[in-house]
């Protein structure tokens, strides 16, 4: 019988029974969350699908509604044991469903119903004043770099932008990180450098102050 493929046929009919199904490797769908419009404030409208996920999947780590002590999706991965550097800032949750860290209001005059908030311009200008109230001379010549500075550094002053050492190096000690530190007093400039060379304001000087020496010139 050559040429001729040869079967084997069997008489148990559980070999003729259908095998189960395969099984199906389509996900569950997504169940839609019911919006809370008594958790947030404005017109719920203005609130996008992914904001009510986030804030009910972020609920657990709020210091307050949308708002958390530092990105929520680290600290979900911090809690379930993920590896993870998180920058310690506090987060909000904004109505189209994005985080940032910038605070934000509600106003219907927005395209999308809300904006990011900043200081009304009467209150930047008292802000500007007071502050300007710390210096001498022109509050114009101080560059950024000097309020950041003035700010940042205010713990380690002996007087205003005066202090007993380098205050680079006290801010590293405080941190527990191993520095030689001169112990020198130190200035912060208007521009936002700092030097052990005491200084004077100077309408004269380009930039409107100078190191300080004996006999200065005139204008």
């Amino acid at each position: 019988m050559s040429g001729v493929d040869l079967v084997a046929l069997s008489n148990d009919e559980s070999d003729l029974e259908p095998g189960p199904p395969p099984e199906s490797t389509d996900l569950p769908p997504t169940l839609p969350v019911t919006p809370n419009c008594e958790r947030v404030e404005g017109d719920c409208d203005i609130y996008s699908d992914t904001f009510w996920e986030l804030l009910a999947r972020y609920e657990r780590f709020e210091i307050d509604v949308g708002v958390y002590p530092m990105p929520p999706e680290c600290m979900e991965a911090e809690a379930e044991g993920r590896p993870v550097v998180c920058i310690q800032v506090v987060t909000f949750l904004y109505p189209d469903g994005t985080l940032g860290g910038q605070a934000w209001v509600i106003d219907p005059e927005a395209p999308g119903g809300w904006r990011f908030w900043e200081p009304p311009e009467e209150e930047a200008e008292e802000v500007v004043d007071r502050r300007c109230e710390l210096v001498t001379g022109d509050c114009s010549i101080y560059s950024d770099t000097f309020w950041e500075l003035l700010a940042r550094y205010e713990r380690f002053e002996i007087d205003v932008g005066v202090y007993p050492m380098p205050p680079e190096c006290m801010e590293a000690a405080e941190g527990g990180g191993a520095i030689l530190c001169a112990q020198v007093i130190s200035y912060l400039y208007p521009d936002g450098t700092t030097g052990s060379a005491s200084w004077v304001v100077d309408p004269c000087a380009p930039d409107g102050w100078r190191f300080w020496e004996p006999n200065p010139p005139s204008c």
